[in-house]
């Protein structure tokens, strides 16, 4: 069979309203797929492909809640931003930096890694990105460290369904299936959910994490951390016009 694309994507795990589990990409054949379970099975795991087959793992999908916005500073605190869709130097960073080891696992113990958003756009490999980050934060948990990701303004415009900056193999992908880019990020997804998961600010130590900085009137209106966390996150899912209501 001839390749529709050239090269992997995805998976999306979508949540059907009947109970069902869609599981949407493409294999790195090019070959579009989209195969639905009744229940997923046992110990499912997502298999994650770079867009061009060079780095491969396995991601369990695991319960999460939302970051508390406050922590203490680790002995050690690498501090990142704007992978974008970059895997290659996305692994490089944080292998060369003992955060990861070539297995993809988390290897830095209690210590601490901040990503100040903006995975999305330009890079073809925004959701191995995504699931590793997915996959980190949670063995970091475990380990005793953390894994901070905030929310920069490039995750919002996505969720929106502003492509501008997207690689064209994402809109390609959506017009395959004949539906919006940002349906395979709703709230009934499981990188959805995930993403209204995350905070916009955080702070660790003496540090206050946010993507892009904060205006004279955010300033002014002295809003408390956890509010403007919940309020971005609320209007994740909703469209320009939506947000400016």
């Amino acid at each position: 069979m001839k390749p529709i694309f050239d090269g992997a994507d995805g998976p999306y795990v979508l949540y059907e309203e009947n109970g069902a589990v869609s599981i949407v990409g493409v294999d790195e054949q090019g070959h579009p797929y989209n195969t639905t379970y009744d229940v997923l099975p046992k110990d499912y795991s997502v298999k994650v492909v770079s867009h061009d087959g060079t780095h491969r793992f396995n991601v369990k999908m695991k319960p999460f809640e939302r970051n508390y916005w406050k922590y203490e500073s680790p002995e050690k605190l690498l501090v990142i931003s704007d992978p974008h869709g970059d895997i290659g130097s996305f692994l490089s960073v944080l292998i060369g930096n003992g955060v990861m080891n070539e297995n993809y696992e988390w290897i830095y113990g209690k210590n601490g890694l901040v990503i100040v958003g903006d995975i999305f756009d330009r890079g073809v490999d925004v959701l191995p990105v995504l699931w590793l980050t997915y996959k980190l934060k949670h063995e970091a948990r475990e380990a005793g460290g953390a894994l901070h990701f905030v929310l920069g303004n490039h995750e919002s415009r996505v969720l929106c369904n502003d492509l501008d900056f997207a690689a064209a193999k994402y809109e390609e992908l959506a017009s395959y299936f004949g539906i919006e880019y940002a349906s395979l990020f709703g709230s009934n997804t499981e990188l959805g959910q995930w993403v209204a998961s995350i905070n916009t600010i955080e702070i660790v130590g003496d540090n206050l994490f946010v993507h892009g900085g904060l205006s004279e009137n955010f300033y002014n209106g002295n809003y408390e951390i956890p509010y403007v966390n919940e309020q971005i996150s609320n209007a994740l899912f909703l469209n320009y016009e939506e947000r400016d209501r």
